[in-house]
């Protein structure tokens, strides 16, 4: 199914709703590594970093993992993802959900040799935004940790709820950086 000679044009793939051991088999059977070399970004849930992480490592510098809790960010950042979307969270969110930043930051932190390259964050927690004082704290440690990694903090306008008319399976801000990189590796390979 995942044939390159039958999805030419394909740029974008997102793969969601993935969470049993028979579709996680699918990746065994399908060409999703032949595919990888044509596509600009490919989108996750999380969990299948956690669950099939040997079928996406070659396409790891082009997937964007999608964390809709913190935890699987964590997890994610054990199993070497290089990009992570962290959704559901914003500087409305609950302030308990503050406190699982400092697990991420941890995360980040603990990287002996960091893989991971970048956080797409809700586009409330730019510095010039309000973010709640209690939860201040836990935003400042997570981005001083990826500061202190080289990991690339992104704020991008995030789907909540229905609210907006963003597509909630792919990131306009990741394809674009996705297709810049793929330009310049493509002018590098020219000269």
């Amino acid at each position: 199914m995942l044939d390159p000679a039958l999805l030419p044009s394909l740029e974008q793939l997102a793969l969601v709703l993935i969470d049993n051991d028979d579709e996680v088999a699918f990746f065994a059977e399908s060409r999703l590594s032949d595919l990888v070399e044509q596509l600009d970004a490919i989108y996750v849930d999380g969990y299948l970093v956690i669950i099939a992480p040997i079928y996406l490592r070659a396409a790891f510098d082009r997937t964007l993992f999608e964390c809709c809790a913190v935890k699987s960010g964590v997890l994610g950042i054990k199993q070497g993802a290089r990009h992570l979307r962290i959704l559901n969270l914003d500087g409305r969110s609950q302030l308990n959900v503050f406190d699982k930043l400092t697990d991420l930051a941890e995360a980040v932190a603990s990287q002996e040799k960091p893989t991971l390259r970048s956080i797409y964050l809700d586009n409330s927690f730019e510095p010039a935004s309000t973010v709640p004082a209690s939860a201040a704290t836990s935003v400042a440690g997570l981005l001083q940790a990826c500061s202190e990694k080289s990991v690339e903090v992104v704020y991008e306008l995030q789907p909540k709820d229905g609210l907006t008319r963003l597509d909630p399976y792919f990131s306009e801000e990741f394809h674009r950086r996705q297709i810049e990189e793929k330009r310049k590796l493509m002018k590098k390979e020219a000269v």
